[in-house]
């Protein structure tokens, strides 16, 4: 089985930290999302995931802060469903209008590369607080 995950937020932070981070940045994101997505019909799904996922990064920062899995795991599912609902407007938009809008991909792409390494942060904090006395899970 792979184990893919991370020691450090950006090689020198602690995950505890990065997670802070993080949930503040996304948060931010988030919220600027839900103010200057266009108010269209099809924009509404993006508009209602993205205030479930500042509910999930509410969730990420109380999860680091008092070290529970429980509010790290809504974070990670909440961040899932952005990417997927956001992928599907995407596909949808350029379905509409019969062409590929590059700076909306390029957007879409930096986002989704953004969310991989925050997800793997995130993930990599919940396998940590996860196991007791900070001991790897072994192979059986």
């Amino acid at each position: 089985m792979v184990k893919l995950r991370i020691g450090k937020f950006c090689f020198c932070i602690s995950l505890r930290h990065g997670c802070i981070g993080i949930a503040c940045f996304d948060f931010i994101v988030r919220l600027l999302i839900i103010f200057l997505v266009p108010g269209d019909l099809m924009y509404q799904s993006e508009r209602a995931v993205a205030i479930c996922h500042c509910i999930g990064c509410v969730m990420l920062l109380l999860g680091a802060l008092i070290e529970s899995t429980v509010l790290l795991i809504f974070y990670l599912i909440t961040l899932l469903v952005n990417d997927l609902i956001l992928i599907i407007c995407f596909i949808i938009v350029s379905a509409q209008t019969m062409a590929i809008r590059w700076n909306f991909l390029l957007l879409i792409l930096c986002v989704i590369g953004t969310s991989i390494y925050f997800y793997l942060v995130a993930y990599s904090y919940y396998v940590e607080v996860n196991s007791p006395y900070g001991e790897e899970d072994e192979d059986v």
